[in-house]
């Protein structure tokens, strides 16, 4: 269900109620706001929808999100539910800070993610100017710039909000409310009961007066959001790529040797990958050779695993493999692919099944190290009339399918053989005035009797592809007891052959 256009909030239990965190810009139109609880909600507005909200999975969110905007600069921090980006510089890259900004805002369109945006020399400034409500007269617009310029602030874009210099800050902030400086709301109401409601008449109060009422907190983020007290960021670490290597001072020649190697990359990367919580689908095996070429192989697996036994298999086949190796000084193992991959449940009945699909999967793999990934597939059923176009083969790394056809009614029976391309045969047919007789004689590699027939089952290909000849099917047994599946084109008279049942 699609929850565009609806009012929507987020509750969480708070002080013992269920209080309102979050809310759509739909449900702020009925008068409801944070802080309320959701009965308080329902009063405004009978048909809000309520969500749970779930924190840990909005700071994950928020982490994703930050980890993609690194493409705009290499300094993002997520804090305090926003995201921070250091564009110190990377104007430079982009043509300008209107075109990067534009690109951000254009890339989080995209993504349906609707955001503020603003800059500021200080972390504090920026989080407090994306409080502020977009103005409904602009000013004069300076074609030069590309910027309207109001008391110390720049709209870029008529969107963004822009405060260039230090010096501006006091003047930016000042008709803010107190909550835009990061404070706790407990400390935002105890001053709005005194009278203070934005950063201008705070900055007005004797500052030695307010840690003795409020703590230190308040002037702190006021001197943050100021640029009186350094505040850096703290970037989102960095997220390597999953790969270990070993480097040899000697060359070295022992098969034992190399195995050694392979269980501690190994061993290496799956530490890694669990800390993750992903397995590997697709892994490099690189060699390096002394005065010789460096040798690699790519090793597919057919579902995400981090099991040390099996990729320590697979990396043997795929080692003898390889042309012969002389003398290797080093070896690394990256996963340039991996998947989310939780814990695996066995089940307590039909383990048989699940040992056995993954017998199947580690066949898959072995056979594809040996002999090439286009070498091992699979048939896949899709959906056409056409008996001989009713299925499709699928490369490295199937899955079982479970997928119904359209081709034939599940009441028809269908041969366990198809052949790949129907092959014409001559046929007696029982007389009949339309010429359109059961079949009594065949001839297929030799003279077939007819015992019994069933049908005809009328199939149409697709006339859309010029397949406009309908066939008629008929299920045959000759006197040697074979059961044969032909057909018979209205349009021509010809007879074919497309399988046998077994």
């Amino acid at each position: 269900m699609s929850l565009r256009g609806k009012p929507v909030v987020l509750v969480s239990d708070l002080r013992n109620r269920r209080e309102i965190t979050a809310l759509s810009g739909e449900a702020e139109k009925f008068g409801i706001r944070r802080g309320m609880t959701l009965a308080q909600a329902r009063a405004l507005c009978a048909h809000v929808i309520s969500i749970d909200h779930d924190f840990a999975r909005d700071q994950k969110s928020l982490e994703a999100l930050g980890y993609w905007l690194v493409r705009f600069t290499p300094t993002v921090m997520v804090d305090s539910g926003a995201i921070f980006l250091d564009l110190t510089g990377c104007e430079r890259l982009f043509g300008g800070l209107a075109n990067l900004v534009q690109q951000i805002q254009s890339s989080l369109k995209q993504f349906k993610i609707g955001a503020r945006l603003a800059i500021a020399p200080t972390p504090g400034a920026a989080w407090a100017l994306t409080f502020l409500k977009y103005k409904e007269k602009k000013p004069q617009m300076n074609t030069d710039e590309h910027r309207w310029k109001n008391g110390g602030l720049n709209y870029l874009c008529s969107s963004v909000f822009i405060c260039g210099s230090l010096n501006d800050l006091p003047q930016a902030l000042s008709e803010l409310a107190v909550i835009a400086l990061r404070v706790e709301p407990e400390i935002a109401e105890s001053l709005h009961h005194l009278g203070i409601e934005t950063i201008g008449q705070l900055m007005g109060m004797p500052r030695e007066l307010l840690p003795v009422r409020f703590g230190d907190e308040l002037i702190q983020r006021l001197d943050q959001a100021l640029g009186n007290i350094n505040e850096p960021l703290v970037p989102l670490p960095a997220r390597h790529s999953i790969e270990a290597q070993v480097q040899s001072d000697f060359p070295i020649h022992s098969l034992e040797a190399i195995w050694l190697i392979f269980r501690k990359l190994v061993e290496r990367i799956v530490l890694e990958m669990d800390r993750r919580g992903v397995g590997a689908r697709t892994i490099d095996l690189v060699f390096k050779q002394h005065y010789a070429p460096v040798i690699s192989k790519t090793i597919e697996l057919t579902r995400p695993s981090r099991d040390a036994a099996e990729i320590f298999n697979l990396l043997r086949c795929a080692q003898e493999g390889m042309p012969s190796i002389e003398g290797i000084v080093g070896v690394s193992l990256k996963v340039t692919r991996a998947q989310k991959m939780g814990p695996e449940q066995i089940r307590i009945m039909g383990d048989e099944d699940f040992a056995a699909q993954r017998q199947l999967s580690r066949l898959v793999e072995r056979l594809s190290v040996r002999m090439g990934n286009e070498a091992v597939g699979a048939a896949e059923l899709v959906e056409s009339y056409l008996p001989e176009q009713a299925w499709n083969f699928r490369g490295m790394g199937f899955q079982p399918m479970h997928k119904t056809t359209r081709a034939g009614s599940p009441c028809h029976v269908r041969p366990l053989r198809l052949l790949n391309e129907p092959v014409e045969i001559r046929v007696m047919v029982s007389p009949s005035e339309d010429r359109e007789g059961w079949p009594i004689l065949f001839t297929y590699g030799e003279q077939r009797r007819v015992r019994h027939a069933v049908g005809p089952e009328r199939i149409a290909g697709p006339w859309w592809e010029g397949r406009n000849k309908t066939r008629d099917y008929f299920d045959v047994e000759d006197e040697q007891g074979k059961r044969w599946w032909m057909f018979r084109v209205r349009e021509t008279g010809r007879w074919y052959v497309q399988g046998m049942f077994e």
